[in-house]
């Protein structure tokens, strides 16, 4: 089963100033975990330390940030990680709820821990509710080159393992 970490940073003074929030805003929320109506799974939420420094993870994303966000996000006071056992490719109408809640909620922006991916909410729910398989894939995975072979990362967020293909000089063909 696919597991799927999200960073999402907000206004909130703490953790239950998030989960306080995230409730008005239609998710349930027992204890460590939050749940979405009618789905039996549970999502772990856990404040991450400013110690661990979470702002760094938005400083360079791959598309960058319109300004107002990117400075919002400098400045936000709790970081908190979403762990959950969803998939992108069975669970997008789950994982927009869960994102348009968020957004409800405060929530500035996500980030795809398993990817390195950043995104401001609006195009990310705009992808989970329409886009194509391709679109969502290229908002949540991510392709690295080394000096032997081209690789992904992400790809079990879509049930499927992560690919590598040696590099032979013509990477035309892959």
């Amino acid at each position: 089963m696919a597991q799927m970490t999200w960073l999402v940073p907000g206004p909130w003074a703490g953790r239950g100033e998030c989960v306080d929030a995230v409730v008005r805003a239609g998710l349930r929320a027992t204890g460590d975990t939050l749940q979405l109506a009618g789905d039996p799974r549970m999502i772990e939420l856990v404040l991450v330390p400013a110690a661990h420094e979470p702002r760094r993870a938005f400083e360079r994303p791959l598309t960058p940030l319109p300004r107002p966000l990117a400075r919002a996000i400098e400045v936000a006071p709790t970081f908190v990680a979403l762990v959950m056992p969803l998939s992108i490719e069975r669970d997008r109408a789950l994982l927009a709820s869960l994102a348009r809640a968020f957004e409800r909620a405060g929530g500035l922006a996500v980030r795809i821990e398993d990817s390195g991916h950043v995104h401001p909410f609006g195009p990310w729910i705009e992808a989970l509710e329409g886009g194509a398989l391709l679109t969502l894939h290229d908002l949540a995975v991510r392709t690295f080159a080394d000096h032997g072979s081209l690789y992904t990362c992400g790809m079990h967020l879509f049930d499927r393992p992560d690919a590598e293909h040696p590099r032979d000089g013509d990477d035309a063909e892959i």
